[in-house]
């Protein structure tokens, strides 16, 4: 599959779909469009990894560094649909409890 990052709003929160191998060639293209969604106003941030199919610590800095940035903000970063490798990386490295783990239909309308 090949990578791709769809956005869009959901309420006020801006929502990655994010498609393919999040890795140190793709994951740049994620954090310029978090960094851009951030300073533009946005105090969260949610992503959809249920077509993510492998993820490295370069996607996890991505990640860290959306958490970081909505935590100033007093926001907070949902992650939608983890599962395989994705769900392994989130238990081996203990990150689940560092971000909302949620369903879409759980995202905060406003």
């Amino acid at each position: 599959m090949p990578f791709a990052i769809q956005s869009e709003v959901r309420g006020a929160i801006p929502l990655f779909r994010v498609n393919g191998e999040l890795d140190v060639f793709t994951a740049p293209q994620l954090l310029d469009l978090v960094d851009a969604s951030l300073k533009n106003g946005a105090d969260s941030i949610a992503f959809d990894f249920s077509e993510l199919t492998f993820m490295d610590s370069s996607g996890l800095r991505v990640l860290v560094s959306a958490k970081r940035q909505a935590t100033e903000r007093g926001g907070q970063v949902y992650v939608i649909g983890i599962s395989g490798a994705v769900r392994r990386l989130f238990n081996v490295i203990q990150v689940g409890d560092q971000f909302c783990l949620c369903d879409e239909t759980e995202l905060p309308a406003a």
